[in-house]
């Protein structure tokens, strides 16, 4: 019997790693699919983001697509219908979607579409080959692609008010006028910050190596870095939003202001430099 193929359009990747879609794809080969690029041999069609959703291939054969949520001011600007209305056609016309938690499902449910929560998960085969190696350094990792929601200024802030100083490795690429933005921030705050935007393998040695991560965003779809670090036995700090909550529970430390993530920040550094003692 020949394997079921799937029509896998496979996203723009932003950065040195591999991106959660190829290693997607290769999961679904290893449980048997056959994975194609070309729509007319295949059988099902899988969209891994909505921003790969195409109508020409929407209705013909069963499809699967997995939204990962907008931005919530995003549904409050002028053109919004505009952007939104056709992927959220698309999507309707979709056999199935899948969604990273339940705040991007009640997203959908307010337009009247219905998905089902799958967690993407992480990388383990990667993660285990780092295992047992840790050689923490003091210093902060941020790890994220450089958009607005991500909140990186508030990191900024934050570690501008540690005394002594201590270094902030910002994992991730971004518009220049952003990141010379953060740049000059740190250099007029006395925050050493290093930019980097390194390969899979290179960024699980950095969170491992790293003292604590720290994910300040005000929206997340799923938020993966965490649940590597935590995987990784790395502390994690992040902002006080319903999808942390909901993914991480209590397995790490909140904050909902600068003071806050400031004091956190001191008590796990602290913490951390008497475990290495």
């Amino acid at each position: 019997m020949e394997p079921l193929k799937l029509f896998w359009p496979h996203p723009v990747i932003q950065f040195n790693g591999r991106g959660i879609s190829e290693y997607w794809a290769e999961a679904m080969e290893k449980l048997g699919f056959a994975i194609t690029q070309d729509y007319d041999a295949a059988d099902m069609v899988f969209f891994i983001s909505d921003s790969q959703l195409d109508r020409r291939y929407i209705g013909e054969k069963p499809t699967v697509a997995y939204f990962w949520g907008w931005l919530p001011e995003r549904c409050l600007l002028p053109d919004f219908f505009d952007f939104a209305k056709p992927k959220l056609d698309m999507l309707a016309a979709c056999t199935r979607v899948l969604v990273p938690g339940p705040i991007t499902q009640y997203q959908l449910a307010a337009f009247g579409i219905q998905s089902e929560v799958c967690l993407p998960g992480v990388d383990s085969v990667t993660l285990d080959r780092f295992q047992g190696n840790a050689q923490p350094q003091q210093r902060v990792v941020f790890v994220s692609r450089l958009a607005v929601h991500k909140q990186l200024e508030l990191l900024l802030y934050a570690m501008s008010s540690l005394e002594p100083k201590v270094p902030l490795l910002v994992l991730g690429s971004g518009e220049a006028y952003y990141l010379e933005g953060y740049r000059d921030f740190a250099r007029r705050n006395g925050v050493p910050v290093t930019f980097l935007a390194p390969t899979d393998a290179e960024k699980v040695r950095l969170i491992q190596d790293s003292m604590v991560l720290v994910m300040p965003s005000r929206y997340e779809g799923f938020s993966l870095p965490p649940v590597e670090a935590l995987y990784l036995g790395t502390p994690v700090v992040v902002s006080d939003i319903p999808q942390h909550r909901w993914l991480l529970q209590e397995d790490v430390d909140y904050f909902s202001s600068v003071d806050g993530l400031a004091g956190t920040l001191i008590d796990v550094l602290n913490n951390q430099a008497k475990a290495r003692q």
